[in-house]
């Protein structure tokens, strides 16, 4: 009797080893499917103009600037979490410089800005 039991367990897991395998891989084509369709949905379509890595102050800037100028830009980010360290808090005067020659001087319009007269790190 206990010797039937086992059986059937591991035939019962077996077959849910092999419908989950078979799920799964199916799943996987399709999944693959679609993103060579995509890919050549983009190609068809033309795709980007120009791909920017990295969306941080500079990227961000850049892909803003050549979108206004007509172009098709893609962004492409490692990661959308905030970050952890103090990078583009602080604006330099040369990035205040290069704001207004980017036409993008409004983007510091209504914004908490402090004016700095000094910096020190430790």
């Amino acid at each position: 009797m206990y010797m039937v039991f086992i059986e059937v367990c591991l035939w019962t897991l077996l077959a849910f080893v092999l419908t989950w395998t078979t799920y799964h891989v199916t799943n996987r084509r399709k999944k693959t499917t679609k993103l060579a369709d995509a890919a050549v949905e983009e190609i068809r379509d033309g795709g980007p103009d120009v791909i920017v890595v990295g969306a941080g102050v500079g990227g961000s800037a850049l892909a803003y600037a050549l979108a206004k100028d007509g172009l098709r830009v893609h962004v492409i980010e490692r990661n959308m979490r905030e970050p952890e360290r103090m990078m583009g808090e602080f604006m330099q005067p040369e990035g205040r410089l290069m704001l207004s020659k980017l036409d993008l001087q409004y983007c510091l319009e209504g914004i908490d800005a402090q004016k700095v007269t000094g910096l020190t790190l430790y």
